[in-house]
């Protein structure tokens, strides 16, 4: 590549972020959808194909009309998003370490 051909592309944030409610009344977000993670942690594909799981699992078990499964799969989702909180904040201070 020639120094005149180059082209810098603009950084952008990868923040991690989540809806406040990942399922109501007739409604479930998976995956991205549901909660986005930084790049570095790898949990993006990880996270869509196990959140469809469990929402696949919630369903066929009780169906799509059980009263309870919004609450049920946003606690899981919840737990979820706890879970990577601990391993990013871990992630991040051990990087202090170095250097």
């Amino acid at each position: 590549m020639n120094i005149e051909t180059a082209h810098l592309h603009p950084m952008v944030s990868a923040n991690s972020a989540r809806l406040d409610s990942c399922a109501a009344n007739g409604w479930y977000a998976v995956g991205d959808a549901s909660m986005s993670f930084d790049p570095l942690s790898s949990q993006g594909m990880l996270h869509a194909m196990t959140s469809s799981m469990q929402l696949a699992d919630m369903l066929l078990l009780h169906g799509m009309d059980y009263k309870h499964g919004a609450k049920l799969y946003q606690s899981q989702m919840d737990r979820v998003w706890m879970r990577y909180l601990e391993h990013r904040q871990h992630f991040y201070e051990g990087s202090k370490l170095i250097g």
